[in-house]
Parts: C-alpha cells; structure tokens; sequence
C-alpha cells in the first residue's frame, strides 16, 4: 500500500522522482530573474562580515546560527546559502549596509 502511494505520488510530481537533480527543481527557481542574478553576484562580491553580523544580531536562531555558517563557509558553500535563501540573505546583506554606516560615524 505504501509503495502504491508513493509510485502515485511521484507520478502526480515528477520532481519528487529524482530530488537533487536540477531538472527536479521547477523552473522558476532555477531560472533566476536578472534582479535575483545582481542581487546574488552582490552578495558574493560583498565582504561577508556585515551580513553576517545582521544574521548573528538581529537574526533568529536559525538565522544567527546560519550567520556562523555564513561566516565560516568557503565560497561554495556561501554561494549554496545565498541561493537558498536568497531574499532572506538580501535583507540581511541590508541591514548589515546599515551596521557598518553607523559604525563609521
């Protein structure tokens, strides 16, 4: 009966078939807006410490300890963190903008 619905279920939603690959990830996340594109070659660009802080500061438990992540992550790994969360770590790369402009006066 289990295997039943799960072969039914993943005839309903071919991308549950084979998770991982890019082809089971919907288009629309894939195919990132030119917005979605600047906003994460910023984000890469940017030196990591004030989005970071943001995270570990202002963030929730989750975002503080993903802050940690963010700060210790190699550049593949931060890319992978931006990309999943991709307006979560704009708007921390926002705040931290304004940390570090207060700081400097």
């Amino acid at each position: 009966m289990r295997e039943k619905r799960q072969a039914q279920q993943e005839e309903a939603s071919p991308e549950r078939a084979s998770l991982g690959s890019a082809a089971a990830v919907p288009h629309s996340v894939v195919t990132d807006s030119p917005d979605r594109a600047l906003q994460l070659r910023t984000l890469i660009d940017a030196p990591i410490y004030w989005t970071a802080r943001a995270m570990q500061e202002q963030g929730s438990r989750f975002f503080q300890a993903l802050g940690m992540a963010l700060e210790a992550a190699d550049l593949s790994n931060r890319r992978l963190i931006f990309q999943t969360w991709p307006a979560e770590c704009w708007d921390f790369y926002g705040r931290g903008q304004v940390l570090e402009a207060a700081e400097q006066h």
